[in-house]
């Protein structure tokens, strides 16, 4: 078995090294994790599981039964996650203004080409 905790040597440290992720990356990305919402909870600490930068532990029980889980983090490869996911946060903002703005635009386009078609008449 693997030890998490385990220091590695210098030698074997990766350096990050950051990049621009692609809008299909960030799509690919975005429709990976919808999977990782339940009802208006995202689940961030799953996603870190899943991404390989945190492993989880179940410890015991809550009060009501259920398992207490315990999340612990490494550090490879969280430092390029980070970045992926700030890109991911800029691009999702830009998609969610040209979304709200495509009707507003095609409202007025309509208007310019109402307006324009019954001055073409005359």
């Amino acid at each position: 078995m693997i030890n998490k905790n385990e220091k590695k040597p210098v030698a074997d440290i990766e350096i990050f090294e950051p990049r621009q992720y692609s809008n299909a990356e960030l799509q690919n990305f975005h429709d990976k994790i919808q999977r990782f919402w339940s009802g208006n909870k995202f689940l961030h600490e799953e996603l870190h599981v899943a991404y390989g930068i945190a492993w989880k532990e179940e410890r015991g029980k809550k009060a009501d039964g259920t398992p207490a889980c315990y999340y612990f983090y490494n550090h490879d490869g969280y430092e390029q996650f980070a970045d992926l996911w700030r890109q991911y946060e800029r691009w999702k903002f830009n998609q969610q203004y040209v979304e709200a703005s495509v009707p507003a635009i095609a409202v007025a386009l309509e208007a310019v080409s109402a307006s324009s078609f019954s001055s073409s008449i005359f």
